[in-house]
């Protein structure tokens, strides 16, 4: 399960939505790219959420993204090989992601990733493997977790410290 804060790192809002940007970071753990990490971002809308209990959203009937670089490209919802990613929210915070594509990355090479969260499991797995289509030449696997930010206790604690300041 990924843990978040309560307070996510950048929300542009409209009339009817406010955008939410979270972000994730990778990091493998077992295989040749162990130590390898990089950061990334899931976008949604948050008006497609009740913020109740555990909600699941399709990337292919609501607007929601993500954006992973691995191995010289950038990941995203669009290179599924199903068509659609999944993200799952427990009272409004991302707890989970779905995932299964890749990329051809030059003539006879190309990569394919596995992210599963698990479904209440100790967080995500990432999987990978590199090479041709025909024969797997590396693969490993690893962890994707929300990267924290200020929580909404501490941004609270310091308008309260400002109001203090100014009696």
């Amino acid at each position: 399960m990924i843990r978040t804060a309560a307070l996510v790192a950048a929300v542009s809002t409209t009339a009817a939505s406010a955008q939410v940007v979270v972000p994730i970071e990778l990091e493998i753990l077992v295989g040749n790219l162990a130590g390898f990490t990089s950061t990334g971002t899931v976008t949604y809308d948050v008006g497609d959420l009740t913020g109740v209990g555990v909600e699941v959203l399709a990337s292919d009937t609501v607007s929601v993204d993500f954006s992973l670089p691995f191995n010289g490209s950038t990941l995203s919802a669009a290179d599924d090989f199903f068509g659609f990613t999944l993200f799952e929210f427990t009272d409004g915070e991302l707890t989970g992601l779905n995932f299964f594509g890749g990329q051809d990355i030059g003539a006879n090479d190309d990569f394919e990733v596995f992210i599963d969260d698990g479904f209440g499991g100790n967080g995500l797995l990432f999987e990978y493997a590199l090479g041709p289509s025909e024969a797997v030449t590396d693969s490993g696997n690893g962890v994707i977790r929300v990267v924290p930010t200020p929580g909404a206790a501490a941004v609270v604690a310091l308008g309260g410290l400002a109001a203090i300041r100014r009696r």
